[in-house]
C-alpha cells in the first residue's frame, strides 16, 4: 500500500487542501462506513484499477469494477467493501478538505455518486501524478498541494460535464443482485428476466448495454471468481466447490472452469497452492 496523510498549519490559506492520497489493494476483511470515519468535512474520491468493490449509498447498492469511480462526503450515509464475490479490489483515492471542494462536490455529486472514467482521462492522469509527488515528498508545501487538488477537481468537473450519467435502470440493478446474492442457486435467463416486466430479448440486450456482458456471461463471470477464490484458500472437493457456486454436475463445472480459464480446476488448484507454499517459505 501507498497511503500518504497531511496536515497543513496554513490550511486556512487555501480553498482546497489535500487531506490525504494514496493506492491500495485489499484482498479480504474490508469494510467502511462513511458515518463512522474520522475524516470530518472531507470529500472522497476512490478509483477502481483492478479486481471489485461495492458501494452502498443512501439505500443503493452500485457494484464497482475497473473503471468505475465514486464520490462522496464525509461523513454521509454511505458503506464501501469487499463483498463475499470479489477475490481482491485495487484502488487509488484522494481525500479533499476546505469549503471550495465541499461547494464543488455539492454540485457534482448532486445527482451522480458513481461514475465510469476512463484510465487514461485527464482527470486520472492528474491524480496518477498528485499521488507521485506525494511518494516523491513533494507535496509537504501547502500551496503546492492545494494546487495540484485544484486541477484534480477542475479535471473532475471537465470529466463530468462529458460523461453521460450511468444510472443503471431498476431492472437491471435488480437483476444484479439477484446475481450477486443468488449466484449459487439454480439461475438461467428466465429467471433473471422475469421480473423486469421486459422481453426476453429486450432484457438482455439492456442488460449487455450496461454491464458489457450477456447475462449468463455475467453471471458465469462471477461464479468463476468464487469458485477460483475457494479452490485457492481451501480444501473443499471440487465436486463441493461446483454445488457451492451454482453447478449441480461437477464435471460440467470443470468443463465450464476451463473454459474460461484454460486451466482445469485441479491444475489451477495445484498452482494457486504451490504459489502460497513458496510464499511462506519466503517469509
Amino acid at each position: 500500500m501507498n497511503t500518504f496523510g497531511f496536515s497543513y498549519n496554513d490550511s486556512h490559506l487555501v480553498p482546497v487542501c489535500l487531506y490525504a492520497i494514496g493506492e491500495e489493494v485489499h484482498t479480504a476483511n474490508y469494510f467502511w462506513s462513511g458515518n463512522n470515519l474520522p475524516d470530518i468535512n472531507t470529500v472522497l474520491f476512490q478509483y477502481t484499477l483492478s479486481g471489485a468493490g461495492i458501494l452502498e449509498y443512501e439505500n443503493e447498492r452500485h457494484h464497482l469494477g475497473p473503471g468505475d469511480a465514486f464520490l462522496v462526503k464525509i461523513p454521509s450515509d454511505h458503506t464501501y467493501y469487499l463483498p463475499e464475490t470479489s477475490t481482491s479490489w485495487r484502488f487509488i483515492y484522494i481525500t479533499l478538505s476546505g469549503e471550495f471542494a465541499l461547494n464543488i462536490i455539492n454540485t457534482l455529486a448532486e445527482n451522480q455518486c458513481v461514475l465510469s472514467v476512463h484510465p487514461k482521462s485527464r482527470v486520472i492522469n492528474q491524480l496518477k501524478y498528485t499521488l507521485s509527488l506525494a511518494k516523491r515528498g513533494q507535496l509537504h508545501a501547502v500551496f503546492q498541494a492545494s494546487k495540484e487538488s485544484y486541477v484534480f477537481l477542475m479535471e473532475l468537473m471537465n470529466t463530468l460535464t462529458t460523461l453521460e450519467k450511468p444510472n443503471v435502470p431498476f431492472v437491471i440493478q435488480q437483476a444484479l443482485d439477484v446475481i450477486h446474492t443468488q449466484f449459487h442457486e439454480d439461475l438461467d435467463l428466465s429467471i433473471l428476466h422475469q421480473a423486469s416486466g421486459l422481453s426476453m430479448y429486450h432484457f438482455s440486450r439492456l442488460f449487455k448495454h450496461y454491464t458489457k456482458k450477456t447475462p449468463i456471461d455475467y453471471l458465469t463471470s462471477l461464479r468463476m471468481q468464487q469458485a477460483m477464490e475457494l479452490l485457492a484458500n481451501t480444501t473443499l472437493p471440487i465436486a463441493d466447490i461446483a454445488h457451492k457456486v451454482g453447478y449441480k454436475n461437477g464435471n460440467y463445472f470443470a468443463k465450464v472452469f476451463k473454459k474460461q480459464n484454460n486451466l482445469a480446476p485441479s491444475i489451477y488448484r495445484a498452482e494457486k497452492q504451490a504459489f502460497h507454499e513458496r510464499t511462506r517459505t519466503f517469509h
